[in-house]
């Protein structure tokens, strides 16, 4: 295991000055994190007011928490002191440096809060993990905006900005009833999932397909790709006793 470790957690005024520095961070600064990830508005405020966290949130649009690791001390300190540097020229408003334990957990547990503070705001959800080009992030965002208020949900933003991987999680808003819940729900799905596919991306980066995002498969990816997939699981499991009807009918 690496012996040293260091996070930041950098706050930004918008989406797109956070995300334009990812590949700055990696071209300019010829450093490859082991983290990068990345929190909207939505998605930090709700996790900072549910830790009662005093980093002064409400100014931010957008987060970052980049963690770097390796065997010399010495090296991580130069080397997010280059991503310090480039994030501040870039106009972030704070860099947080945490370089030991317990200040580590504590940036990391605003990350990790998300789900959870969501969860207090409604337990009913829809856990999504679409995938865009990295540059495709900020243009991804209006699209978000607008389907939370086309139907009345929240979709809180966060992720892994190194790879584009983001779970824009749908959550039934309190006020709503379980009805327009579920008449919307797959409403919003394909229409955030369509968004995904116009930025050049897809409907699952780890979360998988699966029961749930199989009717919307056709529309992502073809029937030529649908057709060779068919044709490799009849190859390798021509008895279909391998999790039958998960993806095909």
């Amino acid at each position: 295991l690496p012996t040293a470790k260091v996070d930041l957690l950098v706050l930004f005024n918008d989406v797109e000055t956070a995300i334009s520095i990812v590949p700055e961070i990696i071209s300019k600064g010829r450093i490859v994190p082991t983290a990068i990830e990345f929190m909207d508005r939505l998605s930090a405020q709700t996790a900072c007011e549910y830790l009662n966290e005093q980093i002064p949130y409400e100014k931010a649009g957008a987060m970052l928490l980049i963690e770097l690791d390796g065997n010399n001390r010495e090296q991580l300190e130069a080397e997010y002191e280059v991503i310090g540097e480039l994030c501040l020229d870039k106009g972030a408003i704070e860099v947080y440096v945490a370089d030991n334990y317990t200040t580590q957990e504590r940036i990391w547990g605003v990350r990790r809060a998300i789900a959870e503070a969501f969860k207090v705001v409604s337990p009913v959800q829809s856990l999504e993990d679409i995938v865009v080009p990295i540059s495709k992030i900020p243009n991804l965002m209006p699209h978000l905006e607008r389907l939370s208020k086309k139907y009345n949900v929240q979709i809180p933003c966060y992720g892994h900005a190194g790879d584009g991987n983001l779970h824009a999680t749908v959550v039934k808003s309190p006020d709503t009833s379980m009805e327009h819940w579920e008449a919307v729900i797959d409403r919003v799905l394909a229409e955030l999932y369509e968004a995904a596919k116009g930025f050049g991306g897809t409907i699952s980066g780890e979360h998988g397909i699966g029961h749930k995002r199989s009717k919307f498969m056709p529309s992502i990816v073809g029937d030529v790709e649908l057709t060779a997939m068919r044709r490799i699981k009849n190859a390798l499991d021509p008895l279909n006793l391998m999790n039958p009807g998960k993806i095909f009918s």
